[in-house]
């Protein structure tokens, strides 16, 4: 395919870069069901340092406030209390927010998550250096809702370990059946 008329090779964004090393890359998509616990096991690895997380189409048996995340290595979730985030929530017009230091997870949706297949949640978690000798950072926004009260969140945090994490873990808080779709993709290096 040439160049159109008018524009400059420059100009021209491929479908496939070339000679670009810059791109998301699909690393796996997979479905959790009617479970309070899952994981995706080796899903971090040296050949990306940075991941987008997407985690859609979430919903609770029952009415539960929130599900979190966490870390891990060879199958086993990291619970030391070394994780430290910060919130900005918005819910039903009210703004909230805070600090959480020392806990031994990430808040994934607080508050409000979605308590019927009708109004699912989703997360879109921005995950740095999970598999290097520094420390992982993230950047998420979700959204949740429950009852028709909308809760927007955005958060940032860090996991201050030097651990080359290979797993990803989500559990419901208050351990109700849950269920969606985590889809992880690698962010090429450059």
């Amino acid at each position: 395919m040439g160049v159109p008329n008018g524009y400059t090779s420059a100009q021209v964004v491929q479908a496939v870069p070339t000679g670009i090393n810059s791109a998301l890359v699909y690393i796996t998509r997979q479905t959790f069901s009617a479970t309070p616990n899952w994981s995706i096991t080796n899903v971090f690895s040296s050949t990306y340092k940075n991941y987008l997380i997407q985690v859609s189409d979430v919903y609770s048996t029952s009415n539960a406030t929130s599900f979190g995340w966490r870390l891990g290595t060879s199958g086993s979730a990291d619970t030391s209390s070394l994780y430290d985030y910060a919130v900005t929530r918005m819910a039903n017009g009210t703004a909230g927010g805070g600090q959480t230091t020392n806990a031994d997870h990430f808040e994934a949706i607080s508050s409000y998550l979605s308590d019927s297949s009708s109004y699912l949640s989703q997360v879109n978690i921005f995950l740095a250096n999970p598999n290097t000798t520094s420390a992982a950072t993230f950047v998420q926004q979700g959204i949740g809702v429950r009852n028709n009260i909308l809760s927007i969140n955005n958060q940032g945090g860090i996991l201050t370990t030097a651990t080359q994490y290979t797993d990803l873990f989500f559990f419901n808080n208050d351990g109700l059946n849950t269920s969606g779709v985590v889809t992880v993709y690698g962010l090429t290096n450059s």
